[in-house]
């Protein structure tokens, strides 16, 4: 009798399966940039609500309400009216979903109105 083996979906698959439903998303409306032959997997303009948590152990979580800029496979860009100092790691949630995905942040950098903030997502959690 054979049975059913399918694989219990791991951290690691979860948020490999939420980012490419994100990029797919993003790809129905939005256009890659034009730099997208220099980068590991093209940029996707995406403007959608976005929560982040901060998780750095030893501080006190803090939670901002943000908009996304753009999005890939490897990362995302957002809109927000304070800084996040790069190297933090965060929890990104979208449209008030509960599905998130774990991040780093890697730069961050003051414009007018803001900053704009560079995320590296976390596959490997």
């Amino acid at each position: 009798m054979l049975v059913n083996k399918t694989p219990v979906p791991t951290r690691e698959t979860d948020a490999a399966a939420i980012i490419r439903g994100w990029v797919a998303d993003a790809e129905l409306d939005g256009a890659s940039d034009v730099y997208s032959g220099k980068r590991r997997w093209p940029r996707i303009k995406w403007q959608v609500p976005v929560m982040i948590e901060t998780l750095t152990t030893g501080q006190r979580q803090t939670s901002l309400f943000v908009t996304s800029r753009d999005i890939s496979e490897g990362g995302i860009g957002v809109w927000c009216n304070q800084p996040v100092e790069p190297g933090t790691m965060i929890r990104l949630f979208v449209d008030d979903g509960e599905e998130h995905v774990e991040g780093r942040v890697r730069q961050c950098t003051e414009t007018v109105g803001g900053f704009i903030i560079g995320v590296e997502f976390r596959q490997d959690k």
